[in-house]
């Protein structure tokens, strides 16, 4: 039995030493990291501009589109009553 305990803590400081003797990865420096942070936030940031540009350039020409459809309607419109009028004058004048 005691030889089987020694086996056994023999077999935990091997294991123990072993373990230790592994180094852990190294850690990335902290100007590498702020770095890697920096460019994160900047990508992010240009990112967004180009958001918000597109969505102003769609609102510009859902605007333009608008004034268009407007413009068209009022030209419409002022061709029908042009036609109304000559109607009028021309059966005024029979």
């Amino acid at each position: 039995m005691e030889y089987i305990k020694r086996q056994h803590l023999r077999f935990q400081n091997k294991s123990k030493t072993s373990s230790s003797s592994v180094s852990p990865p190294p850690l990335p420096s902290p100007l590498l990291l702020r770095l890697v942070i920096i460019i994160i936030i900047i990508i992010i940031i240009i990112l967004i501009i180009i958001i918000i540009i597109i969505i102003i350039i769609i609102i510009i020409i859902i605007i333009i589109i608008i004034i268009i459809i407007i413009i068209i309607i009022i030209i419409i419109i002022t061709m029908i009553m042009i036609i109304n009028g000559i109607f009028v004058l021309t059966s005024l004048s029979l």
